[in-house]
C-alpha cells in the first residue's frame, strides 16, 4: 500500500511487486506499467514424509486442478499470467520442451477420486502451508483447498508469515503442501524443486541419473534429449510439483523515468529521469 501511493503521489520514481488486483487501475494513469515475467508459480508436494510422499495422492491433487481458476483468482489478468507444462521458459530454446503437457491442468474430478482411492485415502487432514506476504501464494492456496475438497480431500491451510512459513517447511513433519515460486534458471539442474537437497523434495534414482546425464552430456542436443526424457518423466510418474503457471511482478515507473531495465531483478543501470 506504501507502495502503491508513494508512486501514485510521485514521491516514489520506481514502485516493485504492486498487488496485482491494481493493474487496471494503473493503466488509467500516466505512469508506466511494466509487468516483467519473473518466474514459475509451483504446487510443491512434500515427497520425503507423510500422506504426500505416495504417488497416487500426488496425481490424485494433480488431476483435480482447474489451473485456469488458481491463475485468475491469484494473478488476475492474462498479462500477468502465462500457463503452461512446460518447466524452462519458451525464450530458453536449449531447453524448452512441452513433453508431459497431457498431464498439466488435467481439471478431471472422476480421475482424482479414483487415484484417491486407488491410494487408500481414509479422510487424513492435508495441511497446505501458506504466507499473505506474497499475496498471489495465498490467493492460490485458497482455490487449490477448494478444489481438494471437492474430491473428497480434507484439506487444512496454515498461514503464516513468510520468514515462520520458510523456516517451517525445513520439518518435513509439519506440511504436506505449498505454492511457491521459482525464478527462472538457465539450465534443469538448478531449478530447487527438483534437488533432493531442497526441502521436501525425495531423493529419486532416475532423476538425478538424469540430471547427471545433462551435466555428463558431449553436446547441447545429447542434452537436451536427456532432459525432454526427464520432464516426460517428471509428469507422467515422479510428479514432485505441479507447475501452475509463469507469474510476472508488477513494476511502476513515474512517466519520466527512463532505460529500466528487468531480467530477474531490476537493473538501475543507466536509469535517469528526463525532467
Amino acid at each position: 500500500s506504501t507502495r502503491l501511493a508513494g508512486i501514485q503521489s510521485g514521491e516514489y520514481d520506481i514502485a516493485y511487486q504492486l498487488p496485482f488486483n491494481n493493474y487496471q487501475q494503473l493503466l488509467e494513469t500516466d505512469l508506466q506499467v511494466a509487468p516483467s515475467l519473473a518466474g514459475d508459480m509451483i504446487l510443491q508436494y512434500n515427497t520425503r514424509e507423510g500422506l504426500m510422499s505416495d504417488n497416487k495422492m500426488r496425481h490424485a491433487a494433480n488431476a483435480a486442478l482447474n489451473i485456469d481458476d488458481i491463475l485468475t483468482a491469484s494473478l488476475v489478468e492474462p498479462e500477468i499470467d502465462r500457463a503452461g507444462a512446460n518447466l524452462m521458459e519458451e525464450n530458453n530454446v536449449q531447453w524448452h520442451t512441452t513433453a508431459g503437457e497431457e498431464n498439466y491442468n488435467l481439471n478431471d474430478p472422476d480421475l482424482a477420486k479414483q487415484l484417491l482411492e486407488e491410494a487408500g485415502y481414509d479422510g487424513e487432514t492435508v495441511k497446505i502451508v501458506t504466507t499473505r506476504d506474497y499475496q498471489h501464494y495465498y490467493d492460490s492456496s485458497v482455490v487449490i483447498q477448494q478444489q481438494l475438497e471437492q474430491i473428497g480431500m480434507n484439506v487444512e491451510l496454515e498461514v503464516y508469515d513468510w520468514p515462520t512459513l520458510t523456516d517451517l517447511v525445513k520439518d518435513d513433519s509439519a506440511w504436506h503442501m505449498r505454492v511457491n515460486g521459482f525464478t527462472f534458471q538457465a539450465d534443469p539442474t538448478t531449478m530447487l524443486y527438483l534437488d533432493s537437497a531442497y526441502s521436501g523434495v525425495a531423493e529419486d534414482e532416475q532423476l538425478i541419473s538424469g540430471m547427471k546425464g545433462i551435466e555428463m552430456a558431449e553436446t547441447e542436443e545429447e542434452a537436451r534429449a536427456v532432459w525432454e526424457e526427464l520432464q516426460e518423466y517428471i509428469w507422467t510418474d515422479f510428479l514432485p510439483a505441479t507447475k501452475l503457471g509463469s507469474y510476472s511482478h508488477l513494476y511502476v515507473l513515474a512517466e519520466d523515468v527512463e532505460g529500466f531495465v528487468y531480467s530477474n531483478g531490476s537493473i538501475y543501470w543507466n536509469v535517469s529521469k528526463s525532467n
